[in-house]
């Protein structure tokens, strides 16, 4: 519980804003190669870019539904 972490809910809006047109459901591969073709978020919690991408490559390939799903796996990838 508690409130969400303003970090977060940044981290979150930025990685969305650079996936935005990303048609979805989206492979793994899909999301990791449109994410290295934009300037990245530097700062979701607790990582770098470069942490990110490292983060997505050890994702299950998906397909993830919808960015939400994605996200939640990245998160569950951070835990």
């Amino acid at each position: 519980g508690g409130a969400p972490d303003p970090v977060e809910i940044e981290a979150r809006a930025e990685l969305a804003r650079r996936l935005a047109g990303l048609p979805w459901p989206a492979s793994r591969g899909a999301i990791a190669d449109r994410l290295r073709t934009v300037e990245l978020p530097v700062s979701l919690p607790g990582s770098t870019s470069g942490d990110l991408l490292e983060r997505i490559t050890d994702l299950s390939d998906g397909p993830y539904d919808h960015f939400q799903a994605f996200w939640e796996a990245l998160r569950g990838a951070a835990a």
